[in-house]
């Protein structure tokens, strides 16, 4: 179904809107630690030369994040000035397929950050392992898998904008209330699972001779 184009500019400006907050938060997070490690260590060209590469690789990062954007059944991402026009446009088309599908996604977890986490919580109680890690990230591999299939996804959910296997999406409101104490949720459902009953077969007794 085609997207009318008022609704597309509107989900790009609101796209772009979150992904400049997402950038300039990296940055200033990144340059404070920077700065508050290494300024009694390194002289201060050098510093600031290390703050020149931090602002460098998250513009970078922002504009082309192709790293992990296959187009094809090989694992290599593309950037797009390495494509020709075929290419270009191929890879447009994927580009607004997982757009659409990681966005439907995201707004499907709830419309609260307790619907979040409980939709989080059924999902890790039917397809989590031990270790609560990356619930978000987890939910929308598995669903992504049927719909977009490169051989690999690499999906990183940021508080304003994620990074959806090379496409930056807005992140919704209630996961971003969600991850503001993801990992207090993480160890509660950790903790819950050491408390958890063992089912399934028991191993035998040893038998130990008489």
């Amino acid at each position: 179904m085609r997207v009318p184009p008022f609704a597309a500019l509107l989900r790009a400006t609101v796209t772009a809107w979150y992904l400049a907050m997402q950038t300039a938060s990296d940055i200033v997070h990144s340059a404070w630690h920077l700065w508050r490690t290494e300024r009694s260590r390194i002289p201060l060209p050098q510093l600031l030369r290390r703050l020149v590469k931090i602002c460098r690789y998250d513009l970078g990062g922002a504009v082309d994040p192709r790293m992990f954007f296959p187009i094809d059944a090989g694992v290599k991402g593309h950037r797009r000035r390495d494509l020709d026009r075929a290419g270009r446009r191929q890879r447009r088309g994927l580009a607004d397929l997982r757009r659409r599908h990681a966005s439907m996604l995201l707004h499907a977890l709830g419309d609260t950050a307790d619907e979040v986490e409980a939709t989080l919580t059924r999902h890790w109680q039917l397809y989590g392992y031990e270790y609560a890690d990356l619930l978000v990230e987890d939910y929308l591999v598995l669903r992504l898998l049927w719909r977009d299939r490169p051989p690999r996804h690499q999906i990183d959910v940021y508080p304003w904008a994620s990074n959806i296997s090379g496409v930056w999406v807005a992140t919704p409101a209630p996961v971003r209330r969600y991850l503001q104490h993801r990992y207090e949720h993480q160890r509660r459902l950790e903790a819950a699972h050491t408390r958890r009953p063992r089912r399934g077969p028991r191993p035998a007794p040893a038998l130990h001779p008489a």
